[in-house]
């Protein structure tokens, strides 16, 4: 290994080790509290993994929740995606239940910050850049409400690898070797949470349009990376996809009437929310994000 390459190696550790002791010194506090306080959906997805706890123990894999949410049989493991809960599942074998979650909550804050730092590295190349980016985008606030406030943990984890699936979609328009980082980073969210993984695949696809709007030139280069990345994302989430369409979509399944629930605040709302950095509403995206959105936006033009 040439001195360049050994000395990026020890930065990457240096760095990953940094992000490691940031992640437990975020995470100490809680476990030291050892208390959870349970919201609605904190109730859902603690049933979930009570289920899942359950089955693994007897060497199963969960599909339909038969012994809890009262033992009716509901089928949330069909929409609700759990492979990437089953780090949490083996904590829970040793640790206590409260306990379990905390370190499964640091853990994900590390790969939360490695992958953001990653995306700003492979984006800017500003190893300094990409550290302070990998801090901010895993202590903003609405990642703090999906994590720690509400434990919307479907979400939470889909957050993690949203800079992921936007990097490579970057690269997949540009034409840089690494387009299946975009079906990677897809497929990943499609395993946290299936309605994030539909959101952000209408991101991409306007995204994709605008872009060979304006250059008309990259139809067919960019035409030809998204296929090759509709190929990768069948080969990797057959195992969530196909009992989602079969068992899920096929069995007529519906969703509540849409028009009971009010989710969308307005500009104002999601403005002031965020200027008070709040953490205990879906509407604060932080003052963070808002400060970083227009640093971008002024220095985006000198990024090569």
């Amino acid at each position: 290994m040439s001195d360049s390459k050994w000395k990026n190696v020890r930065i990457n550790i240096l760095i990953m080790l940094f992000f490691g002791m940031f992640s437990f010194l975020l995470t100490l506090v809680f476990i030291k509290l050892g208390t959870i306080v349970l919201s609605a959906d904190g109730s859902f997805h603690f049933s979930r993994i009570e289920e899942l706890y359950d089955n693994f123990r007897n060497g199963k894999l969960t599909f339909i929740a038969s012994h809890t949410f009262s033992s009716t049989g509901v089928g949330t493991f069909l929409f609700y995606p759990s492979v990437l809960l089953y780090p949490w599942i083996i904590l829970r074998l040793i640790l206590s239940p409260v306990t379990s979650f905390y370190v499964w909550y640091g853990l994900m804050l590390f790969i939360t910050m490695y992958i953001a730092y990653y995306f700003m590295w492979l984006f800017a190349k500003d190893r300094v850049r990409a550290i302070i980016f990998g801090m901010l985008y895993t202590i903003f606030p609405y990642h703090i409400h999906l994590g720690i406030a509400h434990l919307v943990v479907g979400e939470f984890l889909a957050y993690t690898f949203i800079p992921l699936f936007f990097i490579g979609l970057y690269y997949c328009l540009v034409d840089r070797k690494k387009w299946y980082l975009l079906g990677i980073g897809w497929t990943l969210i499609l395993y946290s949470h299936i309605v994030s993984a539909y959101i952000t695949l209408l991101g991409a696809i306007a995204i994709s349009i605008i872009y060979m709007i304006i250059d008309a030139k990259s139809i067919k280069r960019v035409m030809i990376n998204l296929s090759k990345n509709i190929i990768l994302v069948t080969l990797l989430s057959s195992f969530v996809l196909i009992p989602f369409v079969t068992d899920f979509i096929g069995a007529g399944i519906k969703a509540p009437n849409g028009t009971i629930f009010g989710y969308l605040g307005s500009f104002q709302e999601i403005f002031l929310e965020s200027v008070k950095n709040a953490t205990d509403t879906n509407r604060s995206v932080g003052v963070f994000a808002i400060f970083t959105t227009i640093v971008a936006g002024i220095l985006l033009e000198k990024v090569e």
